[in-house]
């Protein structure tokens, strides 16, 4: 690893453990942070990542997700958990881990139910929001800014939300996280 290579991933984990902590410093106090990839700029497990992985807000506030990579944002409606969607996925559809597409285990984690979907993100197949990846890689390249950029959520009821990155190889590697949502007048800070 060459030293331009090294600063670079080391004022990203600044800047990630800082995202960490602003995250918990400010929960109830404006936009919550949340880093939706590890930004490592790699392919794999070590890079399908939210942190944190627990989020607390109150009803009306926003988290500001930082999309780094190739990911797909969708979130839940309280209600449904990761063991749902994940036994929905190896159970039913019979997907293996390690993940291996086929003409059962697609390349986007279904939607069984669509009333309980509350946000679907950029799709970075389509380049378009709220559109279904539709095939299998290798997809087109992302144009500029897409694998990198922000995607705000405000949550306007309370509950306990479900967020995945849709991307079924990244959901079943553990990419999926909590907002849990607070009444407004929640002491809850």
């Amino acid at each position: 690893m060459n030293i331009t290579t090294r600063f670079a991933v080391v004022a990203f984990a600044v800047v990630l453990t800082n995202g960490v902590a602003l995250a918990e410093e400010h929960a109830g106090h404006g936009p919550t942070l949340a880093a939706f990839g590890n930004g490592l700029n790699t392919a794999g497990a070590a890079n399908h990542k939210i942190t944190p992985t627990r989020i607390t807000v109150k009803v009306g506030e926003l988290v500001d997700f930082s999309v780094a990579g190739f990911h797909f944002i969708r979130v839940y409606k309280p209600g449904t958990t990761d063991a749902q969607v994940r036994a929905h996925l190896t159970s039913v559809l019979g997907c293996p881990i390690p993940f291996a597409p086929s003409a059962t285990c697609p390349f986007q984690v279904p939607v069984v139910d669509p009333t309980s979907v509350y946000y679907t993100g950029f799709n970075p197949t389509t380049f378009a929001l709220n559109q279904p990846v539709l095939g299998s890689p290798p997809f087109p390249a992302a144009p500029p800014g897409t694998s990198a950029r922000a995607e705000e959520v405000v949550f306007t009821a309370p509950g306990r939300y479900l967020v995945i990155c849709s991307i079924t190889p990244h959901f079943l590697d553990g990419m999926f996280a909590y907002v849990d949502v607070k009444p407004a007048d929640s002491d809850d800070d």
